[in-house]
């Protein structure tokens, strides 16, 4: 298909500007709302065309000049073409089209931006490796382009913290003294809440090269590498160099548990997730290592937590073990709450970007604890989820079980068109 010209008329979840050619729908990236530009179909089904940038015929004037030089190349950023403030503005509008468009919910209320430092924030990445194109022997660092799983090399990340920086500009240097094995495809890095300590997880294919010598070399190379882990991805098999985790805000970390990434909010956000909640009973679902968890023992004499990965389940115990009135249950959240759990006065959720598994809402709403805290990564399971809530089926007098109180948005990913969403739910 040839390219055309098309006039944003807005960002749509996902980073893309929409704009429409001979009625159907054109998805572009790295665009503003207003402007018009001539654009390449790389994918076109009967309902939609996606597309790839090409030159300006309007700019935008709330356009600004990317700080970082692989803007629009790595695929990491999505919104750095725009100035902070108008980004925090743009994703509560998104969010609330989202929950009107997917959950059929009117939210009329404000929608609370909670900012983040917008640079240097990231905790935690994953780097891609692949040989050089360019050098011998050499392995290229980077991410993968936008839109591609190609690699984009590069020599620093500014969203990123100055330690993982540190780790980029030290992979850049063993690959040009030709030490990194040519066969290592992803290394991925987390770091602690002061940007001292760090581990990392490094994977390849197969595990065919002298472990012990890329230890050593990262360890010259990178000061506070408290662990390191191998991962063959061909087997599943990993090996660990080191504790196998670090501590991040008094919690144990380790290689395959998910933690929030936003080095600079994470206080804050355990601070607006449990605030206002108190009662005897709390329950905390999809609970990671226990970051909530920890924060509601010191309001509910008896706190609960569930947590199915089994990396994270562990940290969970180990986190929890010294906290009295704290119980840790590595369970399906699912399977937690058909076991008709004891009675609570406060539920708090954070899910998986899939959103509560099938039954769960149906399992609250039978629990029916006063009030309910959902933290979402997505909002479009965020609007599935809370469409089950506010109006569940099968209910004959029509009465919603639940209320949506409150609705804030808590700005984890800078730049990027990620939405992090806290709901407030109380029994209708």
């Amino acid at each position: 298909m040839d390219s055309f010209t098309v006039r944003v008329e807005k960002l749509v979840y996902g980073g893309d500007g929409l704009g429409y050619h001979e009625g159907k729908p054109v998805f572009v990236p790295f665009v503003l709302p207003g402007e018009v530009l001539e654009v390449f179909p790389v994918e076109e089904s009967r309902k939609l065309i996606r597309a790839l940038p090409g030159a300006l015929r309007e700019t935008a004037s709330d356009r600004i000049e990317a700080r970082c030089p692989y803007f629009a190349r790595c695929g990491g950023c999505h919104y750095q073409h725009l100035d902070y403030e108008k980004q925090l503005a743009l994703k509560a509008g998104i969010l609330r089209e989202t929950l009107r468009r997917l959950g059929k919910i009117e939210w009329s209320g404000d929608i609370p931006a909670h900012p983040s430092p917008p640079w240097n924030y990231r905790n935690r990445i994953q780097l891609k490796l692949a040989p050089s194109s360019v050098a011998a022997e050499a392995v290229a660092v980077g991410f993968h382009r936008a839109g591609s799983r190609q690699l984009c090399a590069v020599d620093h990340c500014p969203i990123s913290s100055p330690k993982l920086n540190q780790l980029i500009a030290a992979l850049n240097r063993l690959s040009r003294e030709k030490v990194l094995p040519r066969g290592l495809r992803e290394i991925e890095a987390f770091v602690d809440d002061r940007d001292e300590t760090l581990w990392l997880t490094v994977s390849a294919t197969k595990l065919n090269f002298d472990r012990a010598a890329l230890a050593e070399h990262l360890r010259t190379a990178l000061d506070g590498l408290l662990s390191l882990q191998f991962l063959e991805t061909s087997t599943g098999r990993r090996q660990t160099d080191g504790l196998g985790w670090i501590y991040a805000h008094r919690l144990r970390v380790s290689h395959a548990s998910f933690f929030q990434v936003n080095r600079h909010l994470t206080a804050p956000l355990v601070a607006r997730v449990t605030g206002g909640l108190e009662g005897r009973v709390a329950l905390d679902l999809y609970a990671g290592v226990g970051m909530f968890a920890r924060a509601l023992a010191e309001k509910f004499p008896r706190v609960v937590a569930v947590e199915s990965d089994p990396a994270a389940a562990a940290d969970l115990a180990a986190n929890l073990a010294d906290v009295p009135g704290a119980e840790a249950r590595a369970a399906a959240v699912a399977d937690f709450l058909a076991e008709q759990p004891e009675k609570c006065d406060a539920v708090v959720l954070d899910p998986p970007r899939a959103g509560l598994e099938r039954g769960v809402p149906e399992a609250l709403i039978e629990l029916a604890p006063p009030r309910l805290v959902y933290l979402s990564c997505d909002p479009a399971t965020l609007a599935r989820d809370l469409a089950r809530l506010l109006l569940p089926r099968g209910e004959p007098s029509g009465q919603a079980a639940y209320k949506l109180a409150a609705l804030e948005l808590i700005d984890l990913f800078p730049q990027t068109f990620h939405i992090e969403t806290l709901a407030r739910l109380e029994r209708a």
